[in-house]
Formats: C-alpha cells, structure tokens, sequence
C-alpha cells in the first residue's frame, strides 16, 4: 500500500509541474469557484485562486464579467481525482483511476507497478 501511494504522489508530482491554461468566456462567477466557457461551450470549474489574465494582465475575480473573454492559468496544486482508484473488473483488468487537473483529464491505469495513461 505505502509503494501504491509513493507512485500515486509522484505521478501527481511530476503531472504538476507544468501550468495549465484555459481560455475562454465567464460564464459565472460564485463564491466557491469561477466557471468559465471553453471552446467547446463546455463550463470548466476555476479556483478562485487561479490566476485570472485579460489581454494578457492579471485581473482580480473582482473584476471579472460575464461573457468576458479570458485566460485561467490554474494553481499548480490545483487537481482532484474523479473516480477510482478502481479495482479490477471485468471490463477493466487493471486499476484504474480519472484526474481532472483544470480543463483535462487524464485516464490511468495501474499495470506492473506504476500508473500509466490509458
């Protein structure tokens, strides 16, 4: 278990290190979070600590307004699991788990000691 949870933090670790970008349209602005449209018109979830840019200057979640074209730079430990890890079934041999860093998930499973992308 204590190596299961050593490979899951260095994934993670490792998967951190680059920022991720959204750019879009503000859809909401809430008290918990930011939701902003994205090319697809999809509304992604922003932290309100994530750091928010128009025309390329940063801008306070303050400021912002809706259908205000922007660039949402997440927080570099900003992630969360969405599902798993799962157990072997029948349908999925192996571990499995869903990451959703920002605007993308990432789909793992657990083959021969390390989670690799599906």
């Amino acid at each position: 278990m204590n190596k299961f949870i050593f490979v899951l933090a260095l994934s993670l670790s490792c998967w951190a290190q680059t920022p991720t970008r959204l750019e879009g349209k503000v859809w909401a602005v809430e008290d918990a979070a930011v939701y902003v449209t994205d090319s697809t018109g999809n509304a992604v979830k922003a932290p309100r600590n994530a750091t928010f840019l128009r025309n390329g200057q940063p801008i306070s979640v303050d400021e912002l307004k809706t259908n205000e074209r922007i660039t949402v730079i997440y927080p570099q430990d900003d992630f969360e699991v969405l599902a798993g890890p799962y157990p072997p079934n029948d349908k999925n041999p192996n571990f499995h788990r869903t990451i959703r860093r920002g605007p993308t998930s990432l789909d793992q499973d657990y083959r021969d000691g390390v989670w690799v992308d599906k």
